[in-house]
């Protein structure tokens, strides 16, 4: 299913329940800047979250941000990650505060970034839900969640 989304928060585009389910193939056409959002609770943007922001700096960098924190957890370089003109296709992982990134269509595989959370003071977060959003124009695809 594929979907234009409106610029802006993550409650105008919805979410997607990430219960018993740890991965989601997804794609997306933008120039730059797609957000993605794990949270603890459907609809929660502040705290128990982890934003998965793919292309920003012009689409030079990806990161992991934790409850809203604007220093990131993990930074990688991914020049040319998206497109303006073509979909392209990712996946992301959250299996017992292990959250990962990775191209194409198969969990697990082509892996670019990933951050440990399970050893955090206050344990890992128990993600159920996930949201989409860009701070351009974009396209996203929402593909299979898997288990």
């Amino acid at each position: 299913m594929i979907h234009p989304l409106p610029l802006g928060d993550y409650n105008q585009v919805g979410w997607l329940t990430m219960r018993e389910r740890n991965s989601l193939v997804f794609g997306v056409k933008a120039c730059h800047d797609a957000f993605l959002i794990l949270s603890e609770h459907l609809g929660n943007t502040v705290g128990g979250t982890f934003e998965i922001v793919l292309g920003t700096q012009m689409d030079n960098t990806s990161a992991i941000f934790r409850d809203g924190n604007f220093v990131p957890l993990v930074t990688v370089p991914t020049p040319g990650i998206l497109s303006c003109d073509d979909m392209r296709f990712f996946w992301v992982s959250y299996n017992t505060g292990l959250i990962s990134v990775g191209y194409g269509f198969t969990p697990g595989t082509a892996t670019f970034m990933s951050y440990d959370d399970s050893e955090n003071n206050n344990g890992p977060l128990d993600i159920s839900a996930l949201s989409f959003r860009g701070t351009v124009e974009s396209t996203w695809a929402f593909g299979e969640l898997h288990g």
